[in-house]
């Protein structure tokens, strides 16, 4: 009986395991072919996520989440929910002078501004979170 037992958790282990990667890869498949707002050649245009390298200057607005890591080069009243980073509920006031650092992932709640990417995928802190969480063996 306990043999059965250990059989079925196991199996049950590994088959949530299964499910949480290809909802994962799903969820980053979206994200990635979502599109964003930079500026280049001197215009607005919208490519998709996964194009975006570092330099380029994203436009940001109420309701965006943050594509990549940036600075803040011009910001208007922006407000930023980082609690996916942080964890904190509090939502962090984001300008050129003071705190201009924003995180991959975060979301815009209010406000507007444009931002300098400094680190794209596995690069932006985000990245390096899910590489050490997937990289950690449960005990």
């Amino acid at each position: 009986m306990g043999d059965v037992a250990i059989l079925v958790v196991v199996f049950e282990t590994t088959f949530s395991e299964s499910r949480l990667k290809r909802e994962f890869r799903r969820a980053q498949d979206e994200f990635d072919n979502q599109q964003v707002s930079v500026v280049r050649d001197n215009r607005i245009q919208e490519i998709p996520t996964k194009e975006l390298v570092v330099g380029d200057l994203c436009v940001i607005k109420s309701g965006d989440y943050l594509p990549a890591d940036g600075l803040v080069v011009e910001g208007s009243d922006l407000k930023v929910d980082e609690s996916c980073i942080t964890g904190e509920a509090e939502l962090a006031k984001k300008n050129e002078n003071d705190d201009a650092v924003l995180f991959s992932g975060a979301q815009v709640i209010e406000g507007n501004g444009r931002m300098v990417v400094v680190a794209v995928g596995p690069h932006s802190q985000t990245g390096v979170i899910l590489d050490l969480l997937r990289n950690t063996k449960l005990d």
